[in-house]
């Protein structure tokens, strides 16, 4: 009897047992992941501290306002153990879940002081910037893509005039934009397809509890992505991540419902309308005028040789390349639609957005002034991270080419961002009336919007004032982004801005008398009148907005 061994075959089958064994058993792979996973988050938390002192110093020269400190103190009573904000009167976009309970941590690490809302808006620019910087990235190394990592970046670490103003402010849609590019950088870096789905439901989720303009420019782009995908290939991490994102919209539903049911926050109702034909026009323009104003293109009506016009120049090249890299991913969309190739889906998710907040606005009565440029920040993130993705082998010019624009104009953005850096802090005009209010022992009393909540801040809660407005010759209560308990203190002042400036709500001197009688005290400090009567006061009470 003869058996034949086929030597070739055995050593090929014991080879491949041999692997598998070893791809079993061998712990180097986690061992090396494991630290080189440490030192990265250790990278990016030293990074994000270095932008927080950056921020901090440079949003020290901004001047903080009525609306800043309104959401403070909301945070405030948030700390204080009221989760559902109970008793107050809220815009559509509360930013209850957003904002509010980082707010509420700044408060409790640092105080409740004006220097705290410094702080918070650092911190949330801050990790913008991170997740932005991780999104750009894609894995790459910083050898190979520093040039188009750089170019992204550049706007964001060195922010135009505008730009600025808006990272600056509290409750201004950067807490949303931040929840959501969390949301990309898990669906890039998370493998684990339930722990992504529960991730990305759970940060889209607290972006529209807190702020309906989220459901509209990040949600429905993110379930059209994964509904597109589906189609194309209907495996379980597709399914899952388009489940969760479609179940963020009946959740948070309910969620809402549930606040009212148990007494927490009112919010006026929303008014956003589908523009009219006629309005069209005229919402193209504030886009347009808009998006050059947060790039630092501030052109118009100004002299040619003027500085603004010189540092355009210079911030110029930035926008030409986002708008240039959109309209190559533009030319590609079909094939990412039908995914005929391999499949970026950040960037699908990122071109979806940077369209649908582009239609949001065009299409609807976002767009009233150039003040609501503010709905059009994502377009300037998602803009440069999709910049910063690039490889910039699309654009005819030589790597040292490259370099050497980018370097040209990061040398203009320094010399002008360099002065805002190291300009004077800044402080609200009223504090002088805030430290006389709290030196001369008064606790409690009204204001005009913008000189009420502020005061309160100022004085870290010593001075309570409560917003009032005027209407028919009466001074009459103010519910807007306040309790309704407020106007039940005993109250002895009314502080308001001599001129009665456009936005002070009709708060004078007349209409005071009308209301509570001849002063005993008149003060002047400054630009701002204060009112003393030696009784309490009390505003004319309207029925709250539910009860109306």
């Amino acid at each position: 009897m003869s058996v034949n061994i086929d030597l070739h075959t055995d050593t090929d089958a014991m080879q491949t047992v041999t692997a598998k064994m070893k791809k079993i058993t061998s712990p180097q792979k986690t061992e090396k992941k494991y630290p080189q996973t440490m030192l990265s988050a250790a990278v990016y938390l030293a990074l994000f501290f270095v932008l927080f002192a950056l921020f901090s110093r440079l949003f020290a020269t901004l001047n903080q306002n009525a609306d800043d400190a309104s959401h403070f103190l909301e945070a405030n009573s948030f700390l204080h153990g009221n989760i559902l904000l109970k008793g107050w009167f809220l815009s559509p976009d509360t930013f209850w879940t957003i904002d509010t309970p980082i707010d509420a941590v700044i408060i409790f690490l640092s105080g409740f002081t004006v220097k705290a809302i410094i702080y918070a808006e650092s911190a949330v620019y801050s990790a913008v910037i991170v997740l932005s910087f991780l999104l750009m990235k894609r894995g790459r190394s910083l050898k190979d893509a520093w040039l188009p990592i750089a170019a992204g970046m550049l706007l964001l670490l060195l922010p135009s005039q505008e730009l600025m103003h808006y990272a600056s402010a509290i409750a201004i849609h950067i807490g949303t934009i931040a929840y959501f590019l969390a949301a990309l950088v898990i669906i890039d870096k998370v493998n684990i397809k339930w722990l992504t789905a529960i991730l990305v439901f759970f940060l889209l989720l607290l972006d529209v509890l807190g702020d309906p303009y989220s459901l509209y420019v990040f949600v429905l782009p993110v379930m059209a992505v994964f509904f597109l995908q589906w189609l194309q290939n209907r495996t379980a991490g597709n399914i899952l991540l388009l489940s969760a994102s479609v179940a963020v919209i009946p959740v948070s539903k309910l969620i809402l419902h549930i606040v009212i049911m148990l007494g927490g926050f009112y919010t006026y109702p929303s008014n956003l309308k589908i523009v009219s034909f006629d309005g069209l026009a005229s919402n193209i323009g504030l886009t347009i005028q808009g998006i050059l104003l947060l790039f630092g293109i501030n052109i118009w009506g100004q002299p040619i040789n003027s500085a603004l016009v010189v540092e355009s120049l210079f911030r110029l090249p930035i926008l030409l390349a986002v708008l240039y890299f959109i309209y190559i991913e533009i030319k590609q969309i079909r094939q990412r639609c039908a995914f005929q190739q391999k499949t970026d889906v950040v960037q699908l998710i990122l071109l979806f957005a940077l369209f649908f907040t582009l239609a949001a606005y065009i299409f609807s009565s976002y767009a009233l002034d150039l003040g609501t440029t503010r709905f059009l920040l994502p377009v300037v993130f998602l803009g440069l991270i999709v910049l910063g993705r690039q490889d910039f082998t699309a654009i005819a010019l030589n790597r040292r080419t490259h370099a050497t624009i980018l370097g040209v104009c990061a040398v203009g953005y320094m010399v002008f961002f360099i002065p805002r850096l190291l300009a004077p802090a800044a402080s609200p005009p009223i504090t002088p009336a805030a430290v006389w209010l709290e030196q001369n022992g008064y606790t409690s009393g009204y204001g005009a919007y913008w000189d009420s909540a502020i005061i309160t801040l100022l004085t870290s809660g010593k001075v309570q004032v409560t917003p009032v407005q005027g209407n028919n010759h009466s001074i009459i209560t103010y519910y807007w982004l306040d309790q309704q308990s407020a106007y039940s203190d005993q109250s002895f002042f009314l502080v308001f801005a001599s001129a009665n400036p456009p936005g002070n709500g009709n708060v004078d001197q007349q209409n005071a008398i009308n209301t509570f009688g001849t002063p005993d005290t008149i003060k002047n400090i400054g630009k701002f009148t204060i009112l003393i009567w030696n009784h309490p006061i009390t505003p004319v009470i309207t029925n709250t907005p539910g009860n109306s």
